[in-house]
């Protein structure tokens, strides 16, 4: 049982609030491709953040091993959550949120709302309590978008770091060199930074607004060349339908036609073989006139 579990109840919620703020603070300074490497990397910073006395002693006294009370889990174990208490809690979130008219979330924040409902409204179509609607289909779309989003914007950021990191770079090499030039051109005044600032904002939302236009396109255009493999399968069936026909067609006329040629031949071999049992006949009653 979980709750008996020292590591579930107390080390391993600490181990994941440190690991969440390392990939946050990796994220906000450009590293956006956070692979196992960089986990391994900090990986023991995490742990002598995590693995102290005072975390290690209140796991102990939420499982109720020190000091010995039993109360503690029992109790817990009383206060577990029924499915029909997960039903009220999510029609609850989304009466207080309206996922039906929900935006691109730009957020962290936002994006972990969205997916909790996402998550909560999967589990209640298992367990059969809530069906699957399409504003689920809408708020996975925008949580997706924002996602997108929110990448693009890191490589943005990494790139505006790049180029602050070489700024400096190239003021440090101009100090040493003993260069005292530290403007050009006239004299920049708060209001033009300002502006440059908002020309630069204003610049990086085109950027993200372009990328997730072309992304647009791209998933169109996609869908269109879907749309015409389906077409020409729909095509080559019903050409293949088709000539199954005629081949079918073909071969009854066939057959027909031969059993018609069959049928003439029978009649000509009766008429013959009448023909050939009159002639007898009469070769018969010649016979008979000749003998008499």
């Amino acid at each position: 049982m979980y709750l008996l579990q020292l590591l579930d109840i107390g080390v391993f919620q600490s181990f994941k609030h440190y690991y969440q703020e390392v990939l946050e603070e990796a994220i906000r300074f450009g590293g956006v491709d956070y692979k196992c490497e960089d986990f391994l990397a900090s990986f023991q910073k995490m742990r002598d953040l995590t693995f102290k006395k005072p975390i290690i002693y209140r796991a102990w006294e939420k499982a109720g091993l020190v000091l010995l009370d039993p109360e503690i889990v029992l109790k817990q174990m009383g206060e577990m959550s029924t499915p029909e208490l997960e039903l009220v809690l999510v029609i609850l979130l989304e009466r207080l949120l309206d996922f039906s008219l929900c935006q691109t979330p730009r957020t962290l924040i936002a994006h972990e709302h969205y997916s909790s409902y996402i998550n909560s409204r999967l589990a209640s179509a298992i367990d059969k309590t809530i069906e699957l609607s399409p504003t689920v289909a809408r708020v996975i779309e925008k949580r997706d978008k924002g996602a997108k989003v929110m990448l693009l914007k890191g490589v943005l950021i990494e790139e505006e770091l790049a180029k602050k990191k070489e700024a400096e770079l190239n003021k440090a090499r101009r100090k040493v060199s003993g260069n005292k030039t530290v403007q050009k051109y006239g004299t920049i005044r708060v209001g033009d930074a300002r502006l440059k600032m908002i020309a630069r904002d204003e610049a990086m939302e085109r950027r993200v607004e372009l990328y997730n236009q072309r992304q647009e396109e791209k998933e169109m255009e996609r869908r269109a060349i879907a749309d015409r493999k389906e077409e020409r399968a729909r095509k080559r069936e019903k050409d293949r339908k088709a000539k199954e026909k005629r081949m079918a067609d073909r071969k009854a006329k066939a057959e027909k036609k031969s059993l018609e040629e069959a049928g003439k031949r029978a009649i000509r071999e009766a008429k013959s073989l009448e023909i050939e049992r009159k002639k007898e006949g009469k070769a018969a009653r010649k016979l008979a006139n000749s003998q008499s």
